[in-house]
């Protein structure tokens, strides 16, 4: 829709530029034939162009709906301010692994590989089971996106490990996408309106984390040497 917007006002503005000239000329050396050859070959070549992108981008990712964008930015913002108040409600929509795991011990170590990772939170839940050492453990991944394109289905699963009594959460390999963003706009526009013609503001924002909800006896203790803990409860 944007690019046919600025295809019509570059339209209107050669045809303008074109009517001005040949007043200005006089019809011979701007004849009403030539006129007609320079607007069909603006239109010729700008519909070719606007087919070229369609079939060009068409199996590209695309970028997500600006409203589906705003709900999953809101969604972030309740889940911190959940957080933040002691309350903790995931989306199970979220979830893409359920596991148990039976603790030889009453102890658990948080442990990272590296203490760089970036988007991991570990959320821990308490519960009576005196008789029981065995925990259960979720794993949310939420909804990653970067400059409008979602990401999530490269974002790895397999991040938590429990080895003995630890609980290992590890670095992934570094992961590099490429794409390239078409984005026109009319500077000579620009003083007659306040809206840039993309609105792309929303854009900017970047979403995305990796939980761990863990479900353990009341009696086991949690020994974090991750900093990831955000709640406790």
């Amino acid at each position: 829709m944007n690019s046919l917007f600025l295809f019509l006002i570059m339209f209107i503005i050669i045809v303008s530029v074109i009517f001005i000239v040949s007043r200005v000329l006089g019809s011979k050396i701007w004849t009403v034939k030539r006129n007609k050859i320079i607007i069909i070959s603006y239109i010729s070549i700008g519909v070719l162009s606007m087919i070229i992108l369609h079939f060009t981008t068409s199996a590209e990712p695309q970028r997500i709906q600006k409203a589906e964008f705003r709900s999953i930015l809101q969604e972030q913002d309740e889940f911190w301010e959940m957080i933040n108040s002691n309350k903790v409600e995931l989306n199970e929509d979220y979830i893409v692994k359920e596991w148990s795991y039976e603790l030889p011990t009453n102890q658990l170590t948080i442990k990272p590989i590296y203490t760089d990772i970036y988007g991991v939170s570990v959320i821990v839940e308490k519960r009576e089971d005196p008789d029981s050492n065995e925990i259960y453990a979720k794993t949310y991944i939420t909804p990653h996106i970067l400059d409008g394109f979602d990401l999530t289905e490269h974002v790895s699963t397999d991040r938590f490990e429990f080895v003995e009594s630890d609980l290992i959460i590890k670095q992934i390999s570094e992961q590099q996408f490429d794409y390239y963003k078409i984005s026109p706009n009319l500077k000579i526009l620009e003083q007659f309106r306040n809206l840039d013609l993309e609105d792309d503001d929303i854009y900017n924002h970047a979403t995305g984390s990796t939980i761990l909800f863990l479900n353990v006896p009341e009696h086991v203790k949690i020994i974090d040497e991750s900093g990831y803990i955000l709640f406790q409860g």
